[in-house]
């Protein structure tokens, strides 16, 4: 449900939108529900917007004028996108403020049954409202009184609908045949709405030659307005769908999101036996009851698939974040290996270069699988940094430049030499990077491809843009921009890349949105302003510290004593390379395969450190950890424990910390960074 505040100098109207798509115009003449707009400079149809999940709203310009977004962005003719809510729009003279508005807070009760035109009247009570009291509503209140034997066929036809399997073709059959057996009906239809038109799901007649035809306008009336109506028909002509009928009756049936997915359609002919009092209020009220028990069938079916969908989401995230988990020590250690052969032998310059294309595909490996175990486990880790934008990210665009040319793709950076901005490089570089490519990749073969990265102070934070000169963005796939498992035509990747870029974005309290049409596609990531100006860095979720100095350079090899380190490692690479890069410090090294044989070994000799893998058999390393401080206590010295896992959450660290570990070390290691905590700790 929507609010829609439009203000001009003629015009200050509130308007609230049930669902599905609205136009807005000065005079739409639409199928679709519409909103006049009193403004001389708004076309006759000018918008298009609907409300999508997850709080955010879908626009079309279908008009000759521009639409201005709160953020000055304008909107050209044909141009579509997709933007947060609440938003406010221009157009004109007009603006437009849109806002969400809850259900339950905006269904007010319309006013007891009036004419609606000449031939129709509509129920008092709308569907779908709960009411907290129901005195009002008694069966004494409602006149004429239905027979005992009359209402309890009709509760028993509406317990047979219920118990029908919701969403199947008995469902609807059972509803269609209840208007005619329940109601007194002639015939009785359930439609539903798909892709834009209506089909008729179920039909029943008791008479095999009465056919089952349906009024078009009756059934664009219940949904337009949302209501049930019912009445006499004769007064609208001589229209096909309507000769012979006596009285007709539609009742709106909804959707999750409160729109109107379909209409239960009954009919009576002239020269029934029953139809000398045409349809009465309670029997109209009856067919709304049928309507509203398929709107809650059709609910409950969505919530179960949507509750199944997330829960196999749920599994494959976390299947996959176990393999991400498995594969980042073995990329970890070899990228460790390159750096121990680059300083252990002479290389051709053919070499050096081989081993630097390596490296690289190393890191964006290794940054690719971080941002996936981050995704899957629903964590972001940020470190936003104060600073100048071209400073910050300087390196990361001339990466970026490299790799669109590789495509043939152009890149025009327009950011003002002095624009302050508070941001995690690394993470903003990994959204702007996936944007940028992803369009490169769409301009291929397309005349003087160009992408244009852009940024500029809004006064309440940053807003950058990222656009591309290409054949625009279906509105398909710009309704599924930001879900996962989404790669819409491109050859190869994960269908993680847009779905992470948002994730990142929101992590710094951010937006993004989405400007598409046949000019190209524009996306603008507004990240708010830094609100604390004595912190320069901070983390999402702060880690068990160690106490290192960062400003003091790493000792070297003549400076540094030797310890001895106990290294309890499951892992036979892990071992090897860990151990290799410790007694190239000079270190004297003891190798553990687990906690049980860590601790026993721990217990026979004398240590300065202990590197204690988390994960391992027998006894795992938080176990192990914990036996030793038992042991402790009874009076010996104390010795340092670090532990050693790929586990980036701050429960990991909590429980580390609550078993004695003095630090954390994430995998894959850094070897200036473990050389400063053996000097730190041992």
């Amino acid at each position: 449900m929507i609010l829609l505040i439009i203000q001009n100098e003629r015009q200050e109207s509130r308007v609230k939108h049930s669902g599905g798509p609205v136009v807005l115009g000065r005079h739409p003449g639409s199928n679709l529900p519409q909103i006049i707009i009193d403004d001389q400079y708004v076309s006759r149809r000018q918008l298009v917007v609907e409300e999508m999940p997850g709080g955010y709203l879908r626009f079309d310009n279908i008009g000759r004028n521009d639409v201005e977004l709160a953020d000055k962005t304008r909107v050209q003719r044909g141009e579509s996108g997709r933007v947060a809510l609440p938003i406010r729009l221009q157009v004109g003279k007009t603006t437009i403020d849109i806002l969400l508005e809850p259900a339950d807070a905006v269904i007010e009760d319309s006013p007891p049954a009036t004419d609606v035109g000449s031939e129709y009247q509509t129920v008092s009570l709308p569907p779908q409202r709960s009411h907290a009291s129901t005195d009002e509503y008694s069966l004494a209140s409602l006149g004429e009184v239905p027979t005992p034997q009359k209402l309890a066929v009709w509760f028993e036809t509406l317990l047979s609908v219920q118990r029908s399997a919701v969403g199947s073709t008995e469902f609807y059959e059972e509803t269609a045949r209840a208007l005619v057996n329940l109601v007194g009906l002639d015939r009785g239809l359930v439609l539903l709405r798909e892709e834009g038109r209506w089909r008729v799901v179920a039909g029943y007649s008791g008479d095999k030659d009465a056919g089952l035809k349906h009024s078009e306008s009756v059934v664009s009336r219940a949904m337009s307005e949302a209501r049930t109506f019912f009445g006499n028909p004769q007064d609208l002509g001589v229209r096909a769908s309507l000769e012979n009928l006596e009285a007709v009756v539609a009742s709106p049936i909804f959707g999750q999101r409160n729109e109107v997915v379909g209409i239960l359609y009954g009919s009576r002919d002239c020269g029934s036996e029953a139809s000398h009092e045409g349809i009465q209020p309670l029997e109209a009220q009856i067919v709304q009851l049928l309507a509203t028990s398929i709107s809650s069938g059709l609910i409950r079916l969505e919530m179960l698939e949507r509750l199944k969908q997330v829960e196999q989401l749920a599994a494959v995230g976390q299947v996959i974040g176990y393999i991400i988990h498995d594969l980042r020590g073995p990329l970890g250690n070899v990228q460790r290996l390159l750096e121990m052969l680059r300083d252990d032998h002479e290389r051709s310059e053919r070499t050096e270069e081989q081993l630097d294309l390596i490296d690289e595909s190393l890191a964006v490996s290794l940054d690719l699988l971080n941002d996936s175990l981050e995704f899957c486990r629903g964590v972001v880790r940020i470190e936003p940094v104060r600073g100048v934008f071209r400073e910050l990210l300087d390196k990361h665009l001339r990466l970026l430049r490299t790799d669109l040319e590789t495509l043939g793709v152009g890149l025009n950076i327009e950011v003002p030499d002095d624009l302050q901005v508070c941001l995690d490089p690394d993470r903003i570089a990994r959204v702007l990077r996936n944007l940028a490519k992803n369009a490169g990749e769409a301009l291929q073969g397309r005349e003087e491809p160009l992408v244009t990265i852009a940024a500029r102070d809004t006064g309440d934070g940053t807003h950058l843009y990222i656009t591309d000169n290409g054949p625009g963005l279906p509105n398909e796939v710009q309704r599924r921009m930001f879900q996962p498992f989404g790669t819409y035509g491109k050859r190869g990747g994960t269908g993680f890349g847009l779905a992470i870029a948002r994730q990142l974005v929101e992590a710094h309290g951010g937006q993004i949105s989405v400007v598409s049409g046949p000019r190209g596609t524009r996306f603008t990531i507004h990240l708010p302003g830094d609100k604390d100006e004595d912190s320069s860095t901070t983390s999402v979720h702060p880690k068990l510290e160690i106490a290192v100095d960062d400003d003091e350079s790493p000792p070297d090899d003549v400076s540094r004593r030797s310890r001895r380190i106990l290294l309890a490692e499951d892992g036979l690479v892990s071992q090897r390379l860990i151990a290799s890069l410790l007694r190239s410090a000079d270190h004297s090294v003891t190798i553990a395969n687990n906690g049980q044989e860590a601790f026993e070994i721990w217990q026979a000799n004398p240590f300065d450190l202990v590197l204690m893998d988390v994960e391992m058999p027998e006894l795992d390393g938080l176990a192990a950890t914990q036996r030793i401080r038992e042991v402790e206590r009874n009076g010996i010295g104390r010795t340092p424990i670090i532990a050693l896992t790929a586990h980036l959450s701050d429960e990991m660290h909590a429980r580390c910390r609550d078993v004695g570990m003095d630090g954390v070390m994430v995998k894959p290691l850094r070897t200036d960074e473990l050389y400063r905590v053996i000097e730190a700790l041992a």
